[in-house]
């Protein structure tokens, strides 16, 4: 079959179950057979990532975890690019598949997880007598964290109820047998707050990319240059830290340099570019900062581990209409475009602060009981029969 038909043809497989069987059967008549010599391994369970460069990231956020597991596992890709990047992460084996319908060649391969929503994810989740598992590569309110393609998936592991109620909530209707509350493992090494910030906060700016669904804003980078002059002027402490893939965009780009060159300017301890996105890991960031400003990114959940006051941006709705429909909002205070920077929002507010620890058990199952990979451990250990 030629990689044009192929290409059309992937998309189709990504849907609910029935489709997925549909799309699988029409692609088996299709396509070539496969070779045992694509894939052969005799571990338990592996990882399936589609996805360039700069997706990385979806995989990387899941390879510690995937080592504490504590048996082999197997990197799956079609990306040949990947290879010596992903050999850099982990000493895992890295095995480059052309077509996913060759991983089956391995009869010991109990579970498959996948970190995204890349299209070809249909070609291995159309297989029986696999456990596939969709993780996502994190938690938000995006359209990404309630695709209806996660319904072809045996099992979809969510750091909590919230996530489960995303789906149903938009309209996507997925048995809830499916589901699996495994809360954030990543989040073990974030530090719970203790006590109020001091009058110099630490602030993390932290927009999501703009590559969103059509017809919805999420990204706050636009007002990224606004709040830092702000911050600076209050004489608080930045670390600015946007989403990876806002690098790719040449408008988005500019403003991040903008940012760059505001508080290389200001010439105080502020953290930026690599210091900030890719020699600090999220918990070492969110440990450092005192006060997130943020909108719909998935960091914004992964934030509320720790407990400490946020700011979420609504690019296109009320503040009223944002927290009505983004229940984490509820556990910070909501800025409209027009808003300005105060320090009165910098500062905890107890209320807010009794909300968040109930909006966190409902965001991160067993935040408040469980150390944070327990549940992901169990869930996992228990599909390989261990």
């Amino acid at each position: 079959m030629t990689s044009a038909l192929r290409k059309t043809l992937a998309p189709v497989a990504s849907g609910f179950d029935f489709v997925s069987r549909a799309s699988a059967a029409i692609a088996r008549r299709l396509r070539p057979r496969a070779t045992a010599a694509g894939y052969s391994s005799s571990v338990r369970f592996a990882v399936l990532f589609d996805g360039s460069v700069a997706a990385l990231y979806q995989l990387k956020l899941w390879l510690p975890i995937f080592e504490k597991v504590g048996e082999p596992f197997d990197v799956i890709i079609r990306n040949g690019d990947l290879v010596p990047h992903i050999k850099k992460l982990t000493k895992a084996p890295v095995h480059l598949v052309k077509h996913f319908e060759q991983v089956p060649n391995n009869r010991e391969l109990k579970l498959l997880f996948y970190v995204n929503n890349a299209p070809y994810n249909s070609d291995a989740a159309k297989y029986p007598g696999i456990v596939h598992v969709q993780l996502l590569h994190g938690d938000s309110e995006k359209t990404a964290s309630f695709n209806p393609a996660t319904g072809m998936f045996t099992k979809i592991f969510v750091s909590g109820q919230a996530a489960v109620d995303r789906y149903e909530r938009n309209g996507v209707l997925i048995r809830k047998e499916k589901f699996v509350l495994v809360g954030r493992p990543q989040l073990a090494d974030i530090k719970v707050a203790s006590k109020p910030a001091g009058k110099r906060k630490t602030v993390l700016i932290a927009p999501t990319w703009g590559g969103s669904a059509d017809g919805e804003v999420y990204t706050s980078l636009g007002l990224a240059p606004a709040y830092t002059r702000e911050l600076i002027r209050l004489g608080h402490r930045v670390v600015f830290r946007p989403h990876p893939f806002s690098h790719r965009d040449a408008s988005d780009r500019a403003i991040i340099e903008q940012v760059w060159e505001l508080l290389k300017a200001d010439g105080k301890d502020h953290l930026y570019g690599p210091a900030a996105e890719s020699e600090r890991t999220v918990s070492q960031v969110v440990n450092l900062s005192d006060v997130l400003i943020s909108d719909l990114s998935g960091i914004v959940s992964d934030w509320l581990y720790s407990l400490k006051p946020y700011l979420l941006v609504s690019m296109d709705e009320s503040p009223a209409k944002f927290t009505k429909r983004y229940p984490i909002a509820e556990g910070g205070n909501v800025l409209t475009q027009k808003d300005a920077l105060t320090n009165e929002l910098l500062n905890d507010d107890a209320k807010l602060a009794a909300k968040r620890k109930k909006i966190r058990a409902y965001y991160i199952a067993g935040a408040d009981t469980q150390k944070a990979d327990a549940l992901f451990m169990k869930a996992t250990k228990a599909i390989l029969g261990k």
